[in-house]
């Protein structure tokens, strides 16, 4: 039996033609929409288990939900925590699973309500919610000396011509969401108190993503930034400076909520408090911001930290600390 081929007598047929032609766009057309899909993963509910082990125990019945709001890209963010899920799924009983808040205020108002197990936040907006909603820190992430705190940092390009703080006069300043410490530091708590009368100030231009904030300097779209020091950390080497840094700020919590079952806290803090040696390398496909583990806490670190702010007592984080 003859089946026909799309040679015949080394004869192309137009059909044949056309479809060899038309293959190789449309591998290109599928290409650039995979990869467009890669980059803008949608977090419309939420993110399913890939850690591939199996769902056992006592909450096998149960999904846990962990919110985060979106203080990075949606790519970056799910690189960064959608791993530390996946570990705790394979090292607990319970099965979590990943939420995408769209905003702070939804985040805390689903942990206060119970939808969500536990939560991380900012330090900023846990300080502004804590006393009116019945949340609480747990957890928090250590800094590269073993404590649970950061700094907010002060960067240029290099070519910057920076030797004092004045010199940003009219300049445009990027800074991340005015929900964080960094989107405020500089316009609330520095300026205010040395900011010479009848001089310009500068223009503070807000972007969602610290990253962005650094990108758009790098551009050299601003003159300097305000980000968190691990993220001006990621850049060295490519163009920036630090020029001022804040004095330390309690790390940004993983909260509960009243209605959040303490067995799944207490397996949660066990087992993200308690890496044995032989996994730490998992450490390193976490978030930049977990990549020292955790450590637990208790509100009364940011609850010191509040009443210290909100009496003006802060010299040590209102000062500016010289970077060499």
């Amino acid at each position: 039996m003859h089946i026909p081929s799309i040679f015949e007598g080394n004869k192309m047929t137009v059909k044949s033609k056309f479809f060899l032609t038309a293959l190789p766009l449309l591998f290109v057309l599928f290409s650039i929409f995979l990869y467009e899909r890669m980059l803008d993963i949608k977090f419309t509910d939420v993110l399913p288990n890939i850690s591939g082990q199996p769902r056992s125990g006592i909450g096998d019945s149960i999904v846990y939900k962990i919110g985060v709001v979106s203080r990075f890209s949606p790519s970056l963010l799910y690189r960064g925590y959608q791993p530390l899920i996946s570990y705790l799924n394979s090292q607990t009983p319970f099965h979590f699973e990943l939420r995408l808040n769209k905003t702070y205020s939804e985040a805390v108002q689903q942990l206060a309500s119970g939808e969500l197990e536990a939560a991380f936040l900012g330090t900023y907006v846990f300080l502004k919610y804590m006393d009116v909603q019945p949340i609480h820190a747990f957890l928090a992430p250590l800094s590269s000396d073993g404590q649970p705190h950061f700094r907010i940092v002060l960067i240029t390009r290099e070519d910057f011509p920076y030797k004092k703080l004045t010199d940003f006069s009219g300049q445009r300043i990027g800074v991340p969401s005015p929900l964080s410490f960094s989107g405020n530091w500089l316009q609330k708590y520095i300026l205010p108190k040395v900011w010479p009368a009848g001089m310009p100030k500068p223009q503070f231009v807000s972007y969602d993503f610290h990253h962005t904030v650094v990108q758009h300097l790098i551009r050299n779209d601003l003159a300097g930034g305000v980000v968190k020091d691990r993220v001006a950390e990621e850049y060295a080497g490519k163009g920036i400076r630090i020029v001022r840094r804040s004095r330390y700020i309690p790390a940004s919590p993983l909260v509960r909520g009243p209605a959040s079952d303490q067995r799944v806290i207490e397996a949660i803090s066990d087992v993200l408090t308690r890496i044995p040696d032989r996994k730490r390398m998992v450490l390193k496909e976490w978030d930049a911001e977990f990549r020292h583990g955790f450590v637990r806490v208790k509100d009364q670190l940011y609850k010191k930290f509040k009443q210290e702010l909100d009496e003006g007592e802060m010299s040590g984080f209102i000062s500016f600390h010289i970077s060499h």
